[in-house]
């Protein structure tokens, strides 16, 4: 989970193109980002002891340096969730706000699309910025976490942030 948190942290910050919804039956997902997404190679996140990988994640995001991010994480596992999802979605929101230096303000369970989820809301401990989150685990045959964070600073306007708002609630699992 804290390599997730190192990955988000890596490509927070890039630049978009133009706004687009995006759709991937690839990585099982929907969201409206604010700008067309940036979808970075896969990665091996973890391996076990024999040196197979466990998990690879995926990082799709959307930005505007020093303005706004928005940013969704999917690992997805080759066998059974390595503990139990409570915990793992504790975990992923937790390491996420660390690397971050982010305070979270409130936290509540949701289900979303049948799967359990934490929605989050967060501040940066400087003051500047701050933003949303979802973190959502699906079970079964290859079983995924999703990490999405929008973030913005003082410098994105009312347009930005209600873009940002709006992948929130436009977020689907598949």
């Amino acid at each position: 989970m804290r390599k997730l948190a190192g990955i988000l942290l890596a490509f927070v910050l890039a630049a978009p193109s133009a706004a687009e919804p995006f759709s991937s039956d690839t990585y099982g997902f929907s969201a409206d980002f604010p700008a067309a997404p940036v979808i970075h190679p896969e990665q091996d996140a973890v391996r076990d002891a024999n040196g197979r990988v466990v998990s690879r994640t995926v990082l799709v995001q959307a930005g505007t340096p020093h303005v706004y991010s928005a940013v969704v994480v999917v690992e997805t596992f080759e066998g059974p969730l390595p503990e139990p999802p409570d915990r793992i979605l504790t975990e992923s929101r937790d390491a996420c706000l660390k690397g971050w230096s982010m305070t979270i303000t409130d936290s509540a369970p949701e289900t979303l699309d049948g799967h359990k989820a934490l929605l989050f809301h967060y501040v940066h401990t400087s003051g500047h910025g701050g933003g949303a989150g979802i973190v959502a685990v699906t079970e079964g045959k290859k079983p995924r976490v999703y990490i999405l964070f929008t973030m913005a600073t003082p410098k994105a306007d009312d347009a930005t942030l209600a873009a940002l708002e709006r992948m929130v609630g436009s977020f689907h699992i598949r």
